[in-house]
């Protein structure tokens, strides 16, 4: 018999294809997630690689621009993202250059706080409040640090060095109560996504000193006569001994 043959018309797109673009990229991760955002032509196929292995895709319908979100368990501490794009005859693009990936999950740290946690510091020598924040990886946020004295917020400056941030809070006009303990706070975040964030609590007691109490004798002597007096019998002071004292006497001759 007569065999009967019906053409269906076809495009076979044997062409190059035509490398993704990456828009936006988080380097530095505090939840073990890749956020990427990206555009594509229509009807290609994005995916994406993290070192090399294929954790998911993207179908590019409607529009060109995308998003991609993943979340794992744990993943390397450094790693590399790149995509690729497939067309429906599944010819694949050139990869993207590699974004790099940093896990970052510990808050910022502090150091070299001034005056020390749990120290004794003179009121008369009391201006400053300082200390130091840092964070060797994503970096610190300099816009979310917070500082409170005795439970309340305090004005504070900062100063950005190579490696921190140093915060700098003037105290001179504080009223500090002798032998009180001065509670403060401080808290700050890095730049990873979600940020990490990290508090610092210390406190130090705050000690007035009195002055010396003299109290001198009615003391006379002829012009040429050798005196010695003895003063510890004479000076008092409730906060120092009288060795740490620093003396000076001036004879006045009448």
């Amino acid at each position: 018999g007569n065999s009967a043959t019906t053409d269906y018309p076809f495009d076979i797109d044997a062409g190059p294809v035509n490398t993704p673009t990456i828009l936006t990229f988080d380097t530095y991760t505090g939840a073990n997630a890749i956020s990427l955002t990206g555009e594509s032509e229509i009807g290609l196929t994005v995916h994406v690689l993290l070192d090399g292995e294929e954790i998911g895709e993207v179908l590019i319908e409607d529009e060109i621009a995308f998003s991609f979100e993943y979340a794992a368990d744990e993943l390397p501490d450094v790693s590399q993202v790149t995509l690729t794009a497939t067309n429906p005859a599944l010819t694949e693009s050139d990869p993207t250059e590699a974004e790099v990936l940093i896990v970052d999950v510990v808050g910022p740290a502090y150091s070299e706080v001034f005056h020390e946690n749990g120290s004794v510091v003179d009121v008369d020598t009391l201006d400053t409040v300082s200390l130091f924040i840092s964070d060797l990886l994503s970096g610190v946020e300099p816009d979310s640090l917070t500082f409170t004295l005795d439970g309340a917020p305090f004005a504070f400056q900062t100063e950005e060095t190579d490696t921190g941030y140093w915060l700098n809070a003037d105290v001179r006009e504080v009223e500090f109560a002798d032998g009180g303990t001065v509670g403060l706070v401080s808290t700050v975040y890095d730049n990873s996504i979600p940020p990490n964030e990290q508090i610092n609590t210390w406190e130090f007691i705050t000690l007035i000193n009195d002055a010396p109490v003299v109290v001198l004798r009615d003391t006379s002597f002829n012009e040429d006569e050798q005196v010695s007096i003895d003063l510890r019998e004479q000076i008092s002071d409730t906060d120092h001994s009288f060795d740490d004292l620093d003396l000076s006497a001036i004879f006045r001759s009448e």
